[in-house]
């Protein structure tokens, strides 16, 4: 290897560690040290927050308002479904079977 090629080597491996390096800063800074004040997230924290208890109020509000939207539904009449075959109107509607033909000449019976 020539001088030249290899100093080219050693310029590309420094430019990828430092892109590296300066990756895995900027994720490190997103995600604190748990007890450290740099912000960011600690380490092993539960993000799903608990489930609240709804009072009797609550449930009964959210079960008038249940009861009042299927009551909405039902008012609104069914819509035939289309058809969902994008050449539907392209093709010639469908040919009566080959059994459903006259018998004629030698096979009719």
């Amino acid at each position: 290897m020539t001088t030249r090629h290899l100093s080219a080597a050693v310029l590309c491996t420094g430019l990828l560690a430092g892109a590296f390096s300066l990756a895995s800063a900027a994720a490190r800074a997103q995600v604190g040290d748990g007890g450290n004040s740099s912000g960011g997230i600690p380490l092993g924290a539960n993000l799903i927050q608990p489930d609240k208890v709804k009072t009797e109020e609550e449930k009964q509000r959210d079960a008038e308002r249940d009861a009042a939207y299927r009551a909405a539904m039902k008012k609104i009449p069914a819509q035939a479904q289309p058809s969902n075959d994008p050449w539907g109107g392209v093709r010639e509607p469908a040919k009566p079977a080959a059994s459903a033909k006259k018998q004629t000449g030698a096979n009719a019976k």
